[in-house]
């Protein structure tokens, strides 16, 4: 009856001598996993939200200016792990806790990008040692792109190329961009499947061949690039893009922004802007010419006249550029619509200044026009109703 006990007893603790030992070993490291120096709380982002878990950050290889930002392992406690391309905030050397407020703490996307000193990804496995360590990969960018009226982004990696590019590389006829360099970015889909849109993540399934990002610091010379390969099979949870660079179109990008094609070719906005409410004062002043043909505010009433010049103006200063818009009010159908809007041509002279010049359409006369103003985020947004005379 002993014996038989004490069999019991044995088995509880692993069916053979190398199954205790490693039981062993898993307690011995949970029991002093919070003791190593290299102890660290860190912050990670799974399928039902952020979670608070224990790891230890360790050295991998040593940095150099010759190579692109180094990897590190995390070890999670054992029996945790988590899929590649997670995101995790790991707190630095300058303190033990976490650099997020408590509003930022519920959702730490809302911290702003320049503060995001601590964010990593988890980008691979090493299965070489008796107990797994992931590598994380210091984030470094956010990359923003435009999707169906939409601006997406992503907080990822930049890479640069291992191979030598000469910049500019000019032939017989033509010099063009020879720089090249890599991205790496989490496969959200792949990592949090239909949990994005709770999560505030966006698909970016959607970067494809051609796809254009600016990435620069220099709004004054920024610098575009051009996706020119895709692979996201390697490992999966991560996709790792190569750019190339590209030429800056003035007309279609917009530095404020850090956006690629962020207007269309007749210089409307390609995103859908809706308004938000009224964060801050702002409201469209009518603006006229005096003797020195100095734009001044005109205390005239509203009106718009056939083939005669007029002049709107934003009350707020904005360092973000300020869309605005023009809609024909009434019940009209799309065709009408995009018809009496093309007779009234729009002129954008800076930010915070349009004029309005309807043309000669007797069929003008007497339609009304709701002209609005807000940032790129739907705020500040104000209008005013405007009606076509003689």
């Amino acid at each position: 009856m002993r014996l038989d006990t004490y069999k019991e007893y044995l088995l509880k603790h692993g069916n053979n001598l190398a199954e205790v030992k490693r039981n062993q070993s898993d307690y011995t490291i949970d029991y002093t996993f919070t003791r190593d120096p290299n102890y660290k709380r860190v912050y990670i982002l799974t399928k039902d939200g952020w979670k608070y878990e224990d790891v230890k950050y360790q050295f991998h290889s040593a940095s150099s200016i010759l190579k692109d930002a180094v990897d590190y392992y995390v070890q999670f406690r054992p029996g945790i792990h988590y899929p590649i391309g997670s995101y995790i905030i790991i707190p630095d050397d300058t303190t033990h806790d976490l650099n997020l407020s408590e509003d930022e703490l519920k959702n730490p996307f809302t911290q702003p990008v320049e503060d995001r000193k601590q964010w990593w990804i988890i980008v691979g496995r090493n299965d070489a040692s008796a107990y797994v360590r992931y590598m994380v990969l210091k984030c470094n960018w956010n990359f923003r792109w435009i999707l169906n009226g939409k601006i997406l982004e992503v907080f990822g990696c930049i890479r640069n190329a291992n191979s030598y590019t000469s910049g500019a590389w000019t032939a017989d006829y033509s010099t063009t961009l020879d720089n090249l360099s890599g991205c790496w970015i989490p496969d959200t889909y792949h990592v949090y499947s239909d949990q994005l849109s709770t999560l505030g993540l966006c698909d970016t399934r959607t970067i494809h061949y051609d796809q254009r990002f600016m990435i620069t610091n220099n709004i004054i010379n920024p610098k575009c690039y051009r996706v020119t390969k895709v692979v996201d099979m390697v490992p999966q949870g991560i996709i790792k893009l190569s750019i190339k660079q590209d030429d800056f179109d003035s007309k279609r990008d917009c530095p404020e922004l850090l956006l690629c094609n962020y207007y269309e070719e007749e210089g409307k906005v390609n995103v859908d802007i809706e308004p938000s409410g009224d964060v801050g004062s702002n409201s469209i002043k009518y603006m006229t010419t005096n003797e020195d043909f100095e734009l001044i505010e005109s205390s005239e009433e509203l009106l718009l006249r056939i083939g005669i010049t007029s002049y709107f103006e934003s009350s707020m200063d904005s360092t973000l550029p300020l869309e605005w818009k023009l809609d024909l009010i009434g019940d009209f159908s799309d065709e009408d619509i995009a018809y009496y809007c093309n007779l009234l041509k729009v002129t954008k002279f800076d930010n915070k200044t349009i004029s309005i010049k309807p043309s000669k359409a007797k069929s003008l006369i007497g339609k009304r026009f709701n002209l609005s103003v807000c940032d790129t985020s739907g705020n500040y947004y104000s209008s005013i109703e405007l009606e076509v005379g003689e």
